[in-house]
């Protein structure tokens, strides 16, 4: 199973941002419900030998190293729908149609074709996926007329941005004009891109690429020309690096559009203190209890009459309850923390749409534990997971995402849900770590013996729990790290 995959059957998945990133990535559709809500529960186990203790790392660190996103995605369409849709480009027009609004009309009209640009990026993706499983599973003409039915949803849907974006490039002082322009660059670069894989899996599969396909290319390539942007430009002997980055700007370009803006706030700290003020009580009663319990049974030492052995009592159990006092208020902090994390969250981030309306907030905590500290059941599903036969040290993170669902309903197009990305960058895993490459040796079949280096690996087990109304989802990985970064991840399990 595929990353995609996992993502439509469980609503998670986890996967790699580079050697030096894992990515954790949760889909939530939105129900009928105004609030909607779910929590992420991972749990790390890391060899002891990585020393990834709250004192080496602590919070502030971890956070540091921690980026999260809230990316909003439009309803499912299809390129023939799209086709058929009216584009504004008239602020004035898009008014009186009752489009728009008349405030900030122009901010919602630039808004409204980013997401168009977006749903068409999408509808081209998933129509080339059909086409690609229908060369690999029809005959030859059926798989033909699928690649030229594909090439005319193309042309249909792109001729749609093609119009406003001739008509208003000629005011080259118009942020709308700058913007379309944009947009209809980058669905000509995506719709090339698509069209190509297509051709790719064609030709591999024996079988003739149709004209249409080139024609198509010819004439994205000449579009592009025309309107002298600069992708058309790019120097092709870069291996497609350039194109590559053009093509990644215009994406974060429009698709800002989608992005919640994440505002971190400090959580409040009055429910902690009071739990804390709780402990330091106890502590305190401890403490003077146990002298009042020596004052009953043996005597009041500062009477005149006191015997030295009643003064010696007491000052001994007034000592050693002293002593033990700390260790109590210490001992209770750290049970308030671990097993109240729901509210003694250390840090909340909210998501905040163009209008700086809240539509999203999380709520984050991390805990740095020993094994016996876990519940039973979580130590049952980390027995069940091929678990490290090393010491290790625990780490629970988890992130309490709430939604506004009447607020996501609003506008135009009306959202279909929410992706949520938390990447934990690796760097301060990889700090204590023995070196990359170690000489090995072993024997071949013919005896003589050869001598290798083998990269020096360290597993990590990611226990992973995505809990929905309703629903929970579990599963368990295996990690493997080294100095250059993260090697693989190993699905173990999941149910």
């Amino acid at each position: 199973m595929n990353q995609r995959q996992m993502l439509q059957s469980t609503g998670m998945s986890i996967r790699s941002h580079g050697r030096r990133s894992l990515e954790l990535k949760v889909e939530h559709q939105l129900g009928s419900k105004k609030e909607s809500w779910y929590r992420t529960r991972v749990i790390f186990f890391f060899p002891r030998s990585l020393v990834m203790t709250e004192e080496r790392v602590s919070r502030i660190r971890w956070y540091a190293n921690l980026q999260a996103y809230l990316r909003l995605h439009p309803p499912a369409t299809s390129l023939y729908d799209l086709a058929k849709a009216q584009l504004d480009h008239d602020p004035e027009e898009a008014i009186k149609r009752g489009v728009i609004e008349g405030r900030r009309a122009s901010k919602k009209l630039r808004r409204m074709h980013r997401l168009h640009a977006q749903k068409m990026r999408d509808a081209m993706r998933l129509r080339r996926e059909q086409v690609i499983s229908d060369i690999q599973s029809l005959g030859d003409d059926a798989a033909l007329e699928s690649i030229n039915e594909f090439a005319r949803e193309l042309v249909s849907a792109r001729q749609k941005i093609q119009t406003p974006a001739k008509e208003l490039g000629l005011n080259p002082d118009s942020k709308l004009g700058r913007l379309i322009q944009r947009c209809d660059e980058w669905t000509s670069l995506e719709a090339s891109a698509q069209i190509l894989q297509v051709m790719y899996a064609t030709q591999t599969a024996g079988m003739v690429i149709p004209q249409a396909c080139h024609h198509l290319l010819d004439a994205e390539d000449g579009w592009r020309s025309s309107m002298g942007y600069p992708s058309q430009s790019l120097d092709k002997a870069w291996k497609g690096s350039d194109l590559l980055m053009r093509m990644s700007r215009l994406k974060k370009m429009v698709g800002s559009a989608l992005y919640l803006e994440l505002s971190t706030e400090a959580p409040s700290h009055r429910v902690r203190d009071i739990a804390f003020a709780i402990a330091a009580s106890v502590a305190m009663l401890w403490a003077v209890g146990m002298q009042l319990v020596t004052w009953w049974f043996v005597g009041n030492p500062t009477s005149p009459d006191a015997a030295p052995s009643t003064i010696a009592a007491f000052t001994l159990t007034a000592v050693l309850a002293y002593a033990m006092k700390d260790k109590i208020k210490e001992g209770l902090r750290g049970w308030f923390t671990t097993r109240i994390p729901s509210w003694l969250f250390d840090r909340k981030q909210v998501g905040l749409d163009d209008d700086d309306e809240e539509l999203a907030a999380a709520q984050e905590s991390t805990r740095f534990v020993r094994l016996k500290e876990l519940s039973a059941a979580d130590q049952r599903w980390y027995q069940d997971s091929k678990p490290l036969e090393l010491p290790v040290d625990t780490l629970v993170y988890e992130r309490l995402t709430t939604l506004k669902g009447d607020r996501l309903r609003e506008g135009q197009p009306d959202m279909a849900g929410l992706t949520e990305i938390v990447r934990f960058a690796l760097r301060p895993w990889l700090t204590h770590m023995d070196n990359l490459r170690q000489p090995m040796w072993n024997r071949n079949d013919e005896g003589a013996i050869e001598q290798s280096k083998s990269v020096r690996m360290y597993p990590i087990v990611m226990l992973v729990e995505l809990n929905r109304p309703q629903k929970k989802v579990k599963a368990s990985h295996r990690i493997y790290i080294s100095q250059r970064g993260l090697e693989r991840i190993d699905l173990i399990s999941e149910h």
